[in-house]
């Protein structure tokens, strides 16, 4: 600018400026479809930009984001004198990976095909950008097999998930035993897996229990007493595929007392008790050697306890040695001991023995069947103790009855007595039964158990009756 006077004096100023309304030319470049956040997409997005102006100077680049699974990242270049251009570029701002929702599969598969088949089929995934996902499924291990499936995005955003497995297609090889087992006296014998299958010896190509499925015959019985036979043993392993072995069993005699059983010997008799499962029904042998005396008894006694009323009945099937079998209720297992006795030596004659103190005298009467009886059965009512005989289990006679002060709670059995210091007596019992509680209360009215109620027991012999109607309880 130049100022000048009336006189044409002048003096003259000068400024500097931009003339400029043009905005700088931008020049887009490219970007990756994906980054792990805004920062570093509008990093991506500046270094691929470029821009000229013109008019010389330093040109000013901003970034600015919008959006994240479908991202905008603008570029705005500015020059100096405000005018500015911008450009877009389109990104996916993303670093989670899928999230996958495992389904199951099952424990095993025959091929790793298989199994990598089902993990694919049970797993889905969800993605928290809208995009296709890809499934890939990778195995290690056979019987313990870890079958992994990878979920990935379109980001390379990945996420896993593991499903245990076993890969197996072969049989197990399975051994069988050689062995005995025993028949008692409860009747035929269950077989069990340890009886037949030797799981030691036996062998499967994954780790892993056998299991027994099928045991052919599954039982024994006295019919095959002293015979070895062949079962046949089903085993599979964990997957299912099975393998079958034959066991050689022996079947032999369980000669042990059962419980509640127990032989006790009376004043220290000599002997013992056994069960005999395959001679009889029930068979018991109960031996004794020794003579008993009038206050003090010598036999050997199977029995168990017996609270309250009840009854016991047995078939004397045999006797060697001469001496006596019978059945009997004691108070105690003391050779004096208060007791009511039915014995027998398969003769006419029946003894009737009773003690009613103890360490008293043992009171006897011979009773002349005209037949020999062989089964024997007596009773408890209360105090009142009463003895039957038969000949075939069907039609009894009465044979006596007393009146015995006990304690609720005594014992009930069979015996066996000899007649001779040197002589042991062997007595067998089969088809042996007892009626009766070994609880430690016996029911009386106002007493009485709920499943008892309305309940009527009626006890009759002989059977068929005559005139004996030996007791009756209502409950």
């Amino acid at each position: 600018m130049t100022a000048t006077d009336f006189c044409g004096n002048s003096s003259t100023t000068t400024y500097v400026t931009r003339i400029d309304n043009t905005p700088p030319v931008i020049t887009a470049g490219t970007i990756a479809a994906c980054y792990d956040n805004a920062a570093d997409a509008e990093a991506a997005a500046l270094a691929a930009t470029t821009a000229t102006d013109n008019c010389p100077g330093t040109l000013t680049e901003v970034a600015s984001t919008v959006g994240s699974c479908v991202a905008v990242i603008t570029v705005t270049v500015s020059d100096m004198c405000g005018n500015s251009s911008s450009v877009n570029y389109n990104t996916r701002v993303d670093s989670v990976g899928p999230t996958i929702i495992p389904g199951t599969i099952a424990g095993c598969y025959p091929t790793q095909a298989a199994a990598e088949a089902a993990a694919l089929s049970a797993t889905t995934a969800e993605d928290d950008c809208p995009s296709s996902l890809t499934y890939d499924v990778a195995t290690v291990g056979v019987c313990d097999a870890l079958v992994t499936v990878t979920v990935t995005d379109g980001c390379g955003n990945s996420s896993s998930y593991t499903y245990d497995t076993r890969i197996d297609n072969t049989p197990p090889v399975a051994v069988c035993k050689t062995g005995t087992v025993f028949v008692n006296i409860s009747g035929p014998y269950q077989l069990l897996p340890s009886d037949v299958f030797d799981a030691g010896a036996s062998s499967d190509n994954c780790p892993g229990p056998l299991t027994v499925v099928s045991i052919t015959p599954a039982t024994v019985d006295c019919d095959l007493l002293d015979q070895t036979i062949p079962v046949e043993v089903i085993v599979r392993d964990s997957c299912g595929y099975r393998d079958t072995c034959i066991a050689m069993i022996t079947v032999d005699e369980d000669n042990s007392i059962p419980a509640p059983w127990t032989n006790s010997s009376i004043g220290g008799a000599p002997g013992g008790a056994q069960a005999i499962p395959c001679l009889a029904e029930g068979t018991f042998e109960v031996s004794s050697t020794g003579f008993s005396s009038p206050t003090s008894d010598k036999q050997n006694y199977l029995h168990q306890s017996i609270c309250g009323d009840g009854s016991i009945t047995v078939h004397v099937s045999n006797i060697i040695g001469g001496g006596l079998a019978g059945v009997e209720f004691r108070e105690t297992l003391l050779p004096g001991s208060k007791r009511a006795s039915l014995k027998t030596q398969l003769t006419n004659i029946i003894r009737r023995q009773i003690r009613l103190v103890t360490n008293g005298a043992m009171q006897q009467v011979l009773l002349n069947k005209p037949n020999p009886p062989s089964w024997l059965r007596m009773t408890r009512v209360g105090n009142v103790f009463t003895g039957f005989t038969s000949v075939n289990g069907v039609d009894w006679d009465f044979a006596f009855t007393a009146t015995i002060s006990m304690a609720n709670c005594i014992t009930v059995g069979m015996l066996s007595e000899s007649i001779n210091n040197s002589v042991n007596n062997q007595a067998w019992f089969d088809h042996v039964s007892i009626i009766g509680s070994n609880n430690q209360s016996r029911p009386f009215k106002g007493d009485i158990p709920e499943n008892m109620e309305n309940e009527l027991l009626l006890e009759l012999y002989p059977n068929p009756a005559q005139q004996w109607v030996i007791t009756w309880k209502c409950y």
